[in-house]
């Protein structure tokens, strides 16, 4: 709690060094917040040099103590730069573990990992084969948690008829969810929605927002 204060900079000056010792001393303890906080500094390289390798150990350590956002965190690293990862020595493929990460995660009740495995079953990654209607059922779920990436990948899924039948009333309202939660792509979807209804104000506005949500 004391790191993530010197961080933010809540009830004192946000000072990275000082939120790093305090991150450190909890983790060297197995506290599994800090240890995945150390992680995310050392994936965005913020206050030290950004490292892959070292972030992934991290997570992984958190993850394998129950840290449900850390095995997201393990999950995306094998899926994003598997090549960095030059201690990974599991069984099958990244993708493979990546996809078993998100499945524990969303198993554990995570919209991250939610929505992260219903991605790996609509583009069939990670050795999973396609399967819209399960992707659906993940989308869903996270949806249901108020997750705005989900609102927009099941939108896409009603828009598409793909899982589910199409209902483009129902993807305008999942897009219009996603872009109340800042969602630069959703916003992007209801700007598409209006051009194909020849609304072009809107059109013009909605592509406006998500360019301005974009940066």
């Amino acid at each position: 709690m004391v790191g993530a204060m010197f961080e933010h900079g809540l009830g004192r000056p946000m000072d990275m060094a000082a939120a790093i010792r305090w991150y450190q001393q909890s983790a060297s303890r197995n506290h599994t917040d800090s240890l995945s906080a150390m992680g995310r500094i050392h994936e965005t390289g913020k206050g030290v040099p950004q490292d892959p390798r070292t972030a992934y150990e991290l997570y992984l350590l958190a993850a394998e103590a129950g840290h449900v956002d850390a095995m997201c965190c393990v999950a995306s690293l094998l899926q994003r730069v598997p090549q960095s990862l030059t201690n990974y020595d599991a069984d099958g493929s990244p993708a493979e573990a990546a996809v078993a990460w998100y499945r524990l995660a969303a198993q554990h009740g995570s919209p991250r990992g939610q929505n992260a495995l219903g991605s790996c079953y609509y583009r069939g990654l990670g050795g999973v084969e396609r399967d819209y209607g399960n992707a659906v059922v993940w989308f869903r779920r996270a949806a249901e948690s108020g997750d705005p990436a989900a609102h927009n990948n099941l939108g896409i899924c009603y828009e598409e008829g793909v899982g589910v039948a199409r209902d483009v009333v129902m993807a305008k309202t999942l897009y219009k969810l996603a872009a109340a939660g800042g969602h630069a792509g959703a916003t992007n979807n209801l700007g598409y929605l209006a051009l194909v209804e020849k609304n072009f104000m809107e059109a013009i506005h909605q592509f406006h927002l998500a360019i301005t949500l974009g940066r």
